[in-house]
């Protein structure tokens, strides 16, 4: 009796673990699915989506030197035409506005690589986010052309050439933010971005509302 009494307990146990292990195995999957739906773009999407990013940004920078061109084409036009030292003269501040757009966004290329070297899966948040990021980056060329045709002293140009510059760091710190609150969008061997890029992204964004007073 004292045998098949403890036959029954060790069956019983086991009767447990195994509904506890297929509960705790139900919720694991309830979880990994819940997680699934939230991805987007996984591995090999969010590539392509990097480099069609890196595609646009690449293209951006290219559309800057478009007012250079157009003056230089000019040139010939001119009544006697003019020396190259006579066009630098004359499109000094266009020269100006194409070096700090050009360099402004190779800055903001760098940042948006460092972050998303991290990033292996897209959620749909991130997903729109970067497409407002990369709206920021295609509209600038058409900033840089209206400081440089627009008057001189014409505040509103100066409100839309900076605030361009400031929406393309504001989506940085709100994609930055996203990241470090779905960890699920990382790559296993990358850690999440830090304190110190929040940080530096907040400075740049606090240095440009200064621009803008």
């Amino acid at each position: 009796k004292l045998l098949l009494m403890t036959d029954m307990d060790d069956t019983q146990k086991l009767e447990s673990s195994l509904l506890l292990g297929e509960g705790q195995t139900s919720k694991g999957e309830h979880r990994q699915g819940e997680e699934t739906e939230e991805i987007e773009l996984e591995l090999h999407e969010a590539e392509r989506f990097i480099t069609f990013t890196d595609a646009v940004v690449a293209i951006a920078m290219t559309l800057l030197i478009l007012p250079l061109m157009d003056a230089a084409t000019d040139m010939g036009d001119e009544e006697g035409g003019i020396t190259v030292a006579d066009y630098f003269k004359k499109n000094g501040e266009k020269v100006a506005a194409f070096l700090i757009s050009f360099f402004v966004v190779s800055g903001f290329w760098i940042g948006h690589s460092k972050m998303f070297q991290r990033v292996e899966n897209f959620t749909i948040g991130l997903v729109r986010l970067n497409f407002a990021w990369m709206a920021g980056i295609v509209f600038l060329p058409v900033a840089t052309s209206l400081i440089n045709e627009a008057p001189t002293g014409d505040l509103i140009v100066n409100l839309v050439y900076t605030g361009t510059f400031l929406s393309i760091a504001v989506v940085k710190l709100l994609m930055c933010l996203l990241i470090r609150a779905h960890p699920i969008t990382l790559k296993e061997e990358k850690s999440m971005p830090g304190l110190l890029m929040i940080v530096e992204i907040a400075v740049n964004i606090f240095l440009l509302v200064l621009a803008l007073l």
